[in-house]
């Protein structure tokens, strides 16, 4: 639970007495949480309590909202609150994007939400209801949970160098949308993305034969299409190029995504339909933004 400390101006004094007060009515002193906006113009919150503080009233109002109600009048969603099955279904794909994109503005902000991670464990015990799937690269400067400052069973995380897709993915996907009900497929890409700028230098020659990785074929190999479809630069096509390699980068998110589409009838089903999205987007090292495709 989490309380939101409000002042009431003394015109107000009646709404305080009737124990139910309105965002319209409320002279807010500091601003709400981002979760609970100029947006919510009629969230109705219960009453914890007030008391009288130099002619005005000062009211301890816990934000602790039936869930569905919000949901429904705003389709706002709660960045602290433990998804769960009804807040999942509830949740539209514009709805979890916003979250995720006000996650990030947090995590750039250096204002990330206070959890009790303790309290999350046990309230995802019994199960969890994600609401997206992010497959990102494995590079450690870009974990979906932290650059999005979303909490335990907000999300699901498959990582692979280049976020290039799999089977393995793939069916991990499938899972995370067609059983468990994620209605959002995120593609991470990022800056100064190793497995790109390999993919770029090895362009023309053998990549385990150049590398003596056995297995770097396989991540270069999809990625280079990529590199072949960015064709605006003629001259400096290294990785030392970095707004070169940003472009490939951005193009291959969006190949990812075709692929998806093109390999797993169950995601190109969803994704044609209203109640779902598959978006890509590109992480940038330099300064934590997520940049939107």
């Amino acid at each position: 639970m989490r309380n939101v400390r409000l002042e009431l101006l003394p015109s107000q004094k009646k709404c305080a007495e009737n124990h139910t007060v309105t965002h319209s009515t409320l002279d807010v002193k500091p601003a709400l949480p981002a979760f609970l906006d100029q947006n919510f113009a009629r969230v109705r919150l219960t009453l914890g309590g007030f008391r009288l503080i130099s002619r005005q009233f000062t009211l301890v109002l816990s934000v602790t909202t039936i869930k569905s109600n919000l949901m429904s009048s705003t389709n706002v969603i709660d960045p602290v609150q433990v998804v769960t099955k009804d807040i999942q279904k509830e949740a539209s794909p514009e709805s979890i994007l916003a979250l995720l994109r006000a996650g990030n503005q947090r995590f750039r902000d250096n204002n990330r939400v206070a959890r009790k991670n303790s309290d999350d464990v046990a309230a995802t015990t019994g199960g969890q209801a994600p609401l997206a799937v992010a497959l990102a690269c494995m590079d450690s400067r870009v974990g979906p949970e932290a650059i999005f400052d979303v909490g335990i069973g907000d999300i699901f995380s498959i990582r692979v160098a280049g976020n290039i897709v799999s089977p393995e993915a793939l069916g991990s996907m499938e899972y995370g949308c067609g059983v468990a009900g994620s209605k959002v497929v995120i593609v991470i890409g990022h800056t100064r993305c190793g497995a790109v700028n390999a993919t770029i230098d090895l362009m023309g020659k053998d990549a385990k034969e150049a590398t003596g990785l056995d297995n770097i074929a396989s991540i270069t190999g999809p990625i280079s299409r990529a590199v072949d479809q960015e064709t605006s630069e003629s001259d400096d096509r290294s990785s030392k190029n970095e707004d070169f390699a940003i472009r490939v980068t951005e193009l291959n998110v969006l190949q990812t995504i075709k692929d998806i589409r093109a390999k797993s009838p169950v995601i190109d089903k969803l994704a044609s339909g209203d109640d779902f999205e598959i978006v890509g987007a590109v992480y940038d090292v330099r300064n934590g933004e997520v940049k939107f495709l």
